[in-house]
């Protein structure tokens, strides 16, 4: 898994391409998200785009990530790959989250 992070004025996007597994990928968000959210920021956009697969671990931290952002007044909006979506739909997880099709979209759905 890898993650790069950039900033659209107070939003923080997480490029995310590989695998969101067991082992790396959910350790790598783990550790990304948990940095930024120590650092203050509040808004994020998971930009999934590139995620070839995720497991049941990374969909754990999905959801661990989004309970983390709540306690502290923080939003996550998810931009899908069809493959993430489907994992997200078939597990019923979907409806956690606020799905977009780009980023831009997802960014604006904060003002």
């Amino acid at each position: 898994m890898n993650i790069s992070v950039r900033k659209r004025g107070k939003v923080t996007i997480l490029d995310m391409s590989g695998k969101l597994d067991m082992g790396s990928g959910d350790i790598a968000l783990r550790n990304a998200f948990k940095q930024l959210l120590d650092g203050g920021e509040r808004l994020f956009v998971f930009n999934m785009k590139d995620v070839s697969w995720m497991d049941s671990a990374g969909l754990g931290e999905l959801i661990a990530c989004n309970k983390r952002a709540r306690e502290r007044n923080g939003v996550i909006r998810l931009v899908l790959s069809p493959k993430t979506q489907e994992i997200l739909a078939i597990s019923r997880v979907i409806v956690v989250f606020d799905t977009f099709d780009d980023v831009e979209g997802a960014i604006a759905s904060f003002v």
